[in-house]
């Protein structure tokens, strides 16, 4: 489901069409360029902080969870990282503007922490929840996405064999009792 759908859509309806079976974790991984570019265009919108934004964001998805809880009793919940924001010296310049959203390193950078300090706090309070940070081997001293493992010029991983390796370890270590 797209973050966009499961923000904004029929993200009950979607998840009712997918064939899930008891043994299956469902994991929601959410677009980091749209989830930060979402906050900082319905901020800038309405006029308030994007931190306000951000955390109305992210207490929307904790209902959602718990409603769709309801409809998957069995399986775990797997609330996945969002990629980490790449510095705007690693785009090209025409896609600056578009990525960036004419916002600053810095206050993307605090977007993904803020995503992610939040997850790793709520998720253990959420039934049969987790939260994986899949991101280590993707982001520099900083924090900040090294550009190495995107696509050239762009917000895309293309290396995607640590973020699996990393998936499959911690779903080896759901099913362990």
């Amino acid at each position: 489901v797209s973050s966009f759908s499961f923000w904004s859509g029929d993200y009950e309806g979607f998840m009712s069409l997918l064939p899930i079976e008891p043994q299956d974790a469902i994991l929601f991984s959410f677009g980091s360029y749209d989830f930060r570019t979402g906050c900082f265009r319905l901020a800038k919108k309405r006029g308030i902080p994007v931190e306000e934004i951000v955390y109305q964001t992210l207490f929307q998805t904790v209902y959602k969870l718990k409603f769709l809880r309801e409809k998957f009793p069995l399986q775990p919940f797997i609330i996945s990282s969002i990629v980490p924001p790449l510095r705007l010296e690693s785009l090209h310049p025409d896609q600056q503007t578009e990525y960036c959203d004419n916002v600053s390193d810095s206050k993307r950078l605090g977007i993904y922490q803020t995503y992610h300090e939040f997850w790793t706090r709520q998720a253990p309070f959420l039934e049969n929840t987790t939260f994986l940070d899949w991101t280590h081997e993707y982001k520099d001293s900083d924090g900040y996405c090294v550009p190495d493992l995107m696509r050239s010029n762009d917000m895309h991983i293309f290396n995607f064999r640590p973020a699996l390796k990393c998936l499959e370890t911690h779903l080896l270590n759901l099913s362990q009792p």
